[in-house]
C-alpha cells in the first residue's frame, strides 16, 4: 500500500447521494450533513427548513412525523451513501483485477492480495477525501447518531442496527467476490473494516489536520490489509 497522500476534492455531497430535487429532499440532505457537524440534539426542523428556504408552514406537510421522521430519513440516506462507498470501491478493485474479463477477481477463485488492497484503499481514500472536503467538520452521520442518547429509544435503535447490518452484509459480499475463503472469514474482514473506518473518521476529525488525517486513514487501511497477508500475491 502506497504512502498516504494529501487529497484535495470538491465539496460533498456526491451526485447520487443526493443532489436534492425538492425542498423535502434538501431538508433530508441538510439534516444528514448536520448530524456529524452539530450533533443530533442540535438538528431541528425549523433551522433545517430555514437553511433550504422551505416555508415554515410546509414542515409538517413534508414530515408529519416531525423531527424524528426527518432524522430517521437522514440516517437512511446516510446508510445508502455508505453502501455506495462500498460498491464504488468494489467496482474499482474488480476492474483492476479482472484482466481477463471474467467478472471476478480471479477466474480460479484465488484472490490476489492486490485486489483486496485496492478495495480497502479505495474505501479509506474516500473517507479521507470526504473529511478533507468538509474541512474536518464532517464525519459519519450514523456514527454521530449512535453516540447520541436520543437514539437509545426503540424508534432509532432498529434503524441504526439495520444500517450497520447492511454495511456489514455489503462488505461480506465484497470480500467474498474478491476471494475470501468463507463467509466467516469475509465476516471477520468486514467487521474489522467497519471498526477501522469509523475509527479513522473520528481520529481525523479530532486531529483536524490534512497530513495527520492522511496518515490516519493510511494506517487504518493497513491494519485491515494485514488480515489478508496469508493470501497469495497473485
Amino acid at each position: 500500500m502506497s504512502h498516504p497522500a494529501l487529497i484535495h476534492a470538491p465539496a460533498q455531497p456526491d451526485a447520487k447521494a443526493g443532489k436534492p430535487h425538492t425542498l423535502r429532499d434538501a431538508m433530508v440532505l441538510t439534516a444528514a450533513h448536520w448530524l456529524p457537524q452539530r450533533g443530533m440534539a442540535a438538528v431541528n426542523l425549523i433551522e433545517v427548513a430555514r437553511a433550504v428556504n422551505a416555508p415554515r408552514g410546509s414542515i409538517y406537510h413534508y414530515f408529519p412525523g416531525g423531527r424524528d421522521q426527518l432524522l430517521q430519513e437522514a440516517l437512511a440516506l446516510s446508510g445508502k451513501s455508505g453502501l455506495r462507498i462500498i460498491e464504488k470501491a468494489l467496482r474499482s478493485a474488480m476492474a483492476a483485477a479482472d484482466v481477463g474479463g471474467t467478472g471476478s477477481a480471479n477466474a480460479l477463485g484465488a484472490t490476489p492480495k492486490s485486489a483486496i488492497e485496492a478495495f480497502v484503499s479505495a474505501m479509506f481514500s474516500t473517507g479521507q477525501l470526504q473529511m478533507h472536503a468538509s474541512n474536518f467538520s464532517g464525519g459519519c452521520p450514523v456514527g454521530a447518531a449512535v453516540l447520541s442518547s436520543e437514539t437509545e429509544s426503540a424508534d432509532f435503535q432498529p434503524i441504526l442496527q439495520a444500517i450497520f447490518a447492511s454495511w456489514q452484509t455489503a462488505l461480506v459480499s465484497a470480500f467474498m467476490s474478491l476471494g475470501a475463503a468463507s463467509q466467516a472469514q469475509a465476516g471477520q474482514w468486514a467487521r474489522c473494516t467497519l471498526i477501522a473506518y469509523e475509527g479513522a473518521l473520528v481520529c481525523a476529525k479530532a486531529e483536524h489536520d490534512p497530513l495527520a488525517a492522511a496518515e490516519t486513514f493510511h494506517l487504518a487501511a493497513r491494519m485491515v490489509v494485514q488480515l489478508v497477508n496469508p493470501l497469495p500475491n497473485q
